[in-house]
């Protein structure tokens, strides 16, 4: 079990710890955060892991919306930075009053900004890839056209097959129904 962190060694106006001190605090609260960018990062392997094994097409689609989601992400972050330092700055000057009505401001703030980034890339989504120039077969992946003859279910799938051309892939060799991105029933042999 680890240590309890004496606080009023380092925050004290007398203070002087020692600089080894000073390191093993800064490595012990840095933890935590060490240990968040590693899962952060062994999440964005599986997901591309599991992106990838739907094909090559949903792989470039979630690449080609990767920056936009940063942008999000980002933008979201600085808010969080931006109160977290004033929350740090009301505890250290033991201001816990005020440091309640600053959490709330936050929460109300990110709630409502969240929101409001949220309705912005549901409002763009259909039209993002195509904005960032990706090719059809990249963006039909995820809003695929009504006349495709693919159900809401299938909408994941690929709409070419890797290593395949949209127009190889465009209808069933079967019974040319024309169902792109789906498993169609006469070609699974049912």
């Amino acid at each position: 079990m680890a240590k309890e962190i004496q606080w009023s060694r380092f925050l004290a106006p007398d203070s002087n710890p020692a600089l080894g001190e000073q390191m093993g605090l800064v490595v012990r609260l840095s933890i935590p955060i060490i240990l968040a960018e590693i899962s952060s990062t062994v999440m964005s392997y599986v997901d591309s892991a599991m992106v990838g094994s739907l094909g090559a097409a949903a792989t470039a689609s979630v690449g080609l919306v990767a920056s936009s989601t940063w942008l999000f992400s980002g933008m979201g972050m600085c808010m969080v930075t931006g109160f977290s330092i004033q929350i740090a700055q009301l505890i250290g000057a033991g201001r816990l009053r005020q440091v309640q009505s600053v959490m709330r401001q936050a929460m109300m703030v990110s709630v409502g900004v969240g929101l409001f980034f949220a309705a912005i890339a549901a409002a763009v989504s259909g039209k993002l890839p195509i904005w960032l120039g990706g090719a059809p077969e990249v963006w039909g992946v995820l809003h695929p056209s009504p006349s495709s003859g693919v159900s809401s279910r299938s909408r994941l799938i690929p709409a070419a097959p890797a290593g395949t051309s949209s127009s190889t892939a465009a209808a069933c060799p079967s019974c040319s129904s024309g169902r792109r991105g789906a498993v169609c029933s006469s070609a699974a042999g049912t």
